[in-house]
């Protein structure tokens, strides 16, 4: 009865059952149970991604993103409220409790790379606490920010330091905590790891296990920081560095992934544990001019692996598309808890799919972005607002996903009435967005205005 959810920062879909080789113990969570091959997530990025996986609900609804809201029906305290015993592990910024991640955790573990403090289960170095702030309280898309956002990676990939705990740390502290448990109720664990999320280091011996050679550290850090600072000048060459970096981190992490399941079945548990191992967002590497989690909603940031190992035996392939909203009602229905009073979720249980490889009844309409863009997606098509008067598109994007996957071609002249009904969908998305927002009105923001002037100031602005 036991739920472990893994997930997995900034791993791309095409990564996993690749046959490069780079994900042996994911694929072998696939075979050994259910591999989802259209899995979608709900943003660009883990702030717009995470309310979905653990609420079940999209980005925009409960006052948006940018905060958890309690209003929510929040996986994990759900879970506690049923009888299980809930921990968090981790060590992405966006993903802690100043963020409302922490509610319904009994245990909730926030990592910087030095590990967590004796007092408060967090560590954030002088650089990490200046990054939060600035990202966390400027507009993203201000000059201010682009600035800010480029000294934070200059100076990270000048120095040693990382913005995350590794893997294997993060994994030894969730078998410390399985040890410690005290309790025969069952639980619910979230692990979140950050090594295939920029910026990408691997050393020699990971380089060498996926056939690569060895790339100097000040390579590797030129080309990060281009990535980052300057994408329009990487040659192709950069690009190949860049990505068999990144492939190094996919193929480190599975590997410690392994690890954590190992150490699963070492203390009997792993028979008795739902697996879950997702990724929150993908990672581009120039498919439509960009790099990284930018603010776009094409597949290679939107397409996820899934797979899911239950305990009771059941080894399929699910091609229809699901979305990660679909999580935590699954989790729920698993775990024997009525949804019905647990909800409104956006997402629907997976167990039809996972007992009959499809499901007739699904919606197959997905939300995916938060804002601008924001789009809809389906098992053959995407549609995009990249830009909107409201509820009204001033600028979309219609691609058909079977005949163009790229997503080369508009389309959209092309099919007027499946480009109204998109619009609709998303009109109706937008106005329960607002409804959803209205009833927060008692939820005021703490004013942070002179903590983030003051550590502004440290960055050298006045």
């Amino acid at each position: 009865m036991n739920i472990l959810l893994v997930t997995i920062d900034s791993l791309r879909a095409d990564r996993v059952r690749s046959g490069d080789g780079l994900t042996p113990c994911i694929n072998a969570v696939a075979e050994e149970g259910i591999e989802f091959q259209q899995a979608i997530t709900h943003g660009h990025g883990t702030p717009v991604a995470f309310p979905a996986i653990l609420s079940g609900t999209y980005p925009m609804l409960y006052g948006g993103c940018s905060q958890l809201s309690p209003k929510r029906p929040i996986l994990a305290r759900s879970l506690s409220d049923a009888g299980y015993e809930t921990a968090a592990f981790t060590s992405n910024p966006h993903l802690f409790d100043k963020y409302g991640y922490e509610v319904g955790f009994d245990e909730f573990n926030q990592y910087q790379k030095t590990g967590k403090e004796d007092e408060g289960n967090s560590h954030h170095s002088v650089l990490e606490q200046v990054r939060l702030s600035v990202q966390s309280h400027i507009d993203d898309s201000s000059r201010i920010y682009d600035l800010a956002r480029q000294i934070y990676y200059f100076l990270l990939t000048a120095t040693d330091e990382r913005p995350y705990a590794p893997a294997d740390e993060i994994n030894q502290y969730v078998l410390d905590w399985l040890d410690d448990r005290e309790s025969e109720t069952p639980f619910f664990a979230w692990v979140h790891h950050m090594d295939s999320h920029y910026p990408f280091y691997q050393d020699d011996e990971t380089l060498s296990a996926i056939g690569a050679e060895s790339i100097s550290t000040r390579e590797q850090r030129r080309v990060n920081r281009l990535m980052n600072e300057n994408p329009e000048r990487l040659s192709d060459n950069d690009v190949e560095v860049l990505t068999t970096l990144y492939d190094a981190e996919t193929y480190f992490v599975d590997q410690e992934l392994g690890r954590l399941l190992d150490g699963l079945d070492e203390r009997g548990l792993r028979d008795d544990t739902l697996v879950v191992v997702t990724s929150d967002h993908g990672e581009a590497f120039g498919e439509h001019g960009d790099f990284g989690h930018y603010k776009a909603l094409y597949e290679e940031l939107v397409r996820v692996p899934l797979v899911i190992d239950p305990p009771k035996k059941t080894t399929a392939t699910v091609k229809q598309q699901v979305g990660l909203a679909d999580l935590a009602p699954t989790f729920l229905e698993y775990a024997g808890v009525d949804t019905s009073t647990e909800g409104p979720f956006s997402g629907e249980s997976l167990w039809p799919l996972i007992e009959n490889g499809r499901s007739g009844s699904r919606d197959e309409r997905h939300v995916v972005g938060h804002g601008d863009p924001l789009g809809v997606r389906t098992t053959k098509w995407k549609y995009i607002w990249w830009d909107r008067d409201g509820d009204e598109p001033l600028d979309a994007e219609l691609f058909d996903l079977e005949t163009d996957p790229d997503e080369t071609t508009d389309v959209s002249d092309e099919y007027p009435e499946l480009i109204a009904g998109f619009d609709d969908y998303l009109s109706d998305h937008i106005r329960e967005a607002d409804a959803t927002a209205d009833a927060l009105a008692d939820d005021a923001a703490p004013d942070i205005e002179q903590t983030t002037k003051d550590q502004l100031e440290a960055l050298g602005y006045k």
